[in-house]
């Protein structure tokens, strides 16, 4: 049995909010939401975000993706340099925008927030071509993180199918501008992207998936950085189809 793993992120505003669950053979849905320090719309589309999770605990990783003009702010930066590359991949156009699944949304892939909740149901209700497993073993003395990962085609395909795997922090607490130029010195940003583990864009795995219940497994490792909360890290993976970039399916485990 394939087990993908999701989580309810932190409050946008107040205390950490935590929740660890599993899923069994059901979609779980990316959105990617392309935020910045000194977006004073940012923290409302964070407020859709935290509430989508709570809709969908189960079928839905949230990517806090720090990029573009109003990304950082003196003494506080998230941005990385994959992050900036999708902002530029995707066309995004301003903060706060969204991707989800990267689907196409007309010519472009961006989704103003309150489209999201409509376009994750639609991609919920799909059923998954693939499912997979995130076994991650993390060693507290070396801070060296050791990842397994397991899955299964279950229907055929056509693609050209790659495997991401990554490194987010949840609740780091630091300022955010918010609408009047207020600044907020205790914001909780919630699932910042912090580094992808294989690459930008992930490892290409498959072409073409001929038969179902094909099986893979792939394994990596990296160093904790010093500056991660361990405590709030988890490792996102997804598998993703790099004709149109469109994600099959996503899931996520705590690292300790």
């Amino acid at each position: 049995m394939m087990v993908v793993f999701a989580m309810v992120s932190c409050s946008k505003v107040k205390e950490p909010f935590i929740k660890e669950t599993t899923v069994s053979g059901n979609r779980v849905v990316l959105l990617e939401d392309y935020t910045g320090v000194r977006c004073v719309n940012c923290p409302a589309a964070a407020e859709t975000a935290h509430e989508l999770i709570l809709t969908y605990p189960d079928n839905l990783v949230v990517i806090g993706v720090y990029a573009g003009d109003q990304a950082a702010a003196p003494g506080i930066d998230f941005r990385t340099e994959a992050g900036n590359t999708w902002y530029s991949t995707f066309g995004i156009t301003a903060n706060p925008k969204g991707t989800v699944n990267r689907t196409k949304n007309g010519n472009g892939y961006e989704y103003d927030s309150d489209a999201w909740g409509t376009k994750i149901a639609e991609e919920v209700a799909l059923s998954p071509s693939v499912t997979f497993n995130i076994k991650p073993t993390y060693n507290e003395s070396n801070r060296k993180l050791d990842i397994d990962i397991n899955g299964v085609f279950t229907q055929e395909a056509s693609g050209d199918f790659y495997l991401f795997a990554g490194i987010i922090e949840d609740s780091i607490q630091g300022k955010q501008l918010f609408p009047g130029n207020v600044t907020n010195p205790d914001y909780w940003h919630c699932h910042v992207f912090r580094t992808p583990v294989n690459g930008t864009w992930g490892e290409a795995f498959f072409s073409g998936i001929s038969e179902p219940q094909q099986e893979f497994s792939k394994s990596y490792s990296i160093t904790i950085d010093s500056t991660y909360n361990d405590n709030q890290c988890y490792v996102v993976s997804y598998v993703y189809d790099n004709t149109d970039k469109s994600i099959l399916q996503a899931g996520q485990a705590k690292i300790k």
